[in-house]
């Protein structure tokens, strides 16, 4: 079992659209959490197009935690994506809801690691902390006895009321990106705190970076180079494929995003299954294994899994700066006119 979260740094690289399409294209059973602190429920209101109210809601959860019932009701707060492998947990409804979250996120996540406790007995990151705190008053015999992925939908970083314990009880932790300089921007200010956490933390969970839309005016290499992460894939613009995960669109036969969703669901369940073993193999306490044994080649000729140097942002590549607009008084640059 492995808790996957995708964030985002600014702007809307659809983290929610990836999240649901993940869950939908994924190898094994998965549930999707909907952890986005700004509420509204995109999931159900997207997705689900508004038709299906949720079986439960995060103050009933809320509620459960506080009466020692959450695994008793976390199973029946779940809904079925069609035709999937794959369930979701719908988040709060309104930004004020988020609050009261925060402590239930917290209680969550031990109950989380315990669904893929029969299928990974040699669990890195289930404790006997995790069983200690499910097992306080509450009963896991409701609770499906198969490997299940979580994939969170954390929405921005930075945002009151964010949920925190998750990104850090995370295994991965994905960055989405578009490829333009404000969200460059963003995204060098987060990776830069996360890899100073993980410097002084060797526990804290593993970044990497999707970008999202057309490699321009940088590439996918480049901005790993700014960033200092791996690009893991890169998705493709594709508003009609997008459609089907975040308005619940029919969907095409053939659908460039689709196609990247699938490889990024292959790359990220292999990338944590070979993590795990070499985790379990003997690694040594606070290293890192290399995100994959054989990069992938990726749109705009970055390889997943890369290694790169970091560089200041300050100072982005010379092939990528921006051209200065033409000089209205100098002829030779405006053509004559």
């Amino acid at each position: 079992m492995s808790i996957i979260t995708l964030v985002s740094a600014t702007g809307s690289p659809g983290v929610t659209t990836t999240a649901v399409g993940l869950a939908c294209l994924w190898p094994s059973p998965a549930i999707v959490v909907e952890a986005d602190p700004s509420g509204s429920s995109a999931m159900l209101a997207g997705y689900f197009g508004g038709f299906q109210p949720p079986p439960r809601t995060m103050i009933d959860l809320v509620m459960a935690r506080r009466a020692g019932h959450l695994a008793e009701e976390f199973p029946a707060a779940l809904m079925p994506l069609p035709n999937t492998r794959a369930q979701v947990l719908p988040g709060p409804r309104s930004h004020a809801q988020a609050r009261s979250a925060l402590d239930l996120w917290e209680a969550l996540i031990p109950l989380w690691r315990l669904l893929g406790q029969a299928t990974m007995t040699n669990s890195d990151r289930t404790t006997d902390a995790d069983r200690t705190a499910v097992d306080s008053g509450e009963t896991t015999s409701a609770l499906p006895d198969v490997r299940t992925d979580f994939l969170v939908d954390a929405g921005r970083l930075g945002m009151q009321w964010s949920p925190e314990a998750v990104i850090r009880a995370s295994d991965l932790v994905i960055l989405m990106t578009r490829c333009d300089l404000p969200s460059l921007a963003g995204a060098q200010q987060w990776t830069a705190a996360a890899d100073e956490r993980r410097r002084g933390h060797p526990e804290a969970p593993e970044w990497m970076v999707v970008t999202v839309g057309p490699p321009e005016p940088y590439t996918p290499h480049e901005i790993a180079t700014a960033v200092g992460l791996p690009i893991l894939a890169s998705l493709r613009h594709d508003p009609v494929g997008a459609a089907v995960y975040s308005h619940g669109r029919q969907a095409r036969r053939r659908s460039p995003l689709r196609s990247d969703l699938t490889s990024l669901a292959r790359s990220i369940s292999d990338h944590l299954d070979e993590r795990q073993r070499l985790l379990g193999g003997g690694a040594r306490a606070g290293e890192s294994p290399r995100p994959f044994s054989e990069p992938r080649s990726g749109p705009g000729g970055a390889r997943a899994g890369e290694s790169v140097d970091r560089r200041p942002f300050a100072a982005p590549p010379e092939s990528v700066t921006p051209p200065r607009p033409p000089d209205p008084s100098d002829p030779t640059q405006t053509g004559g006119r």
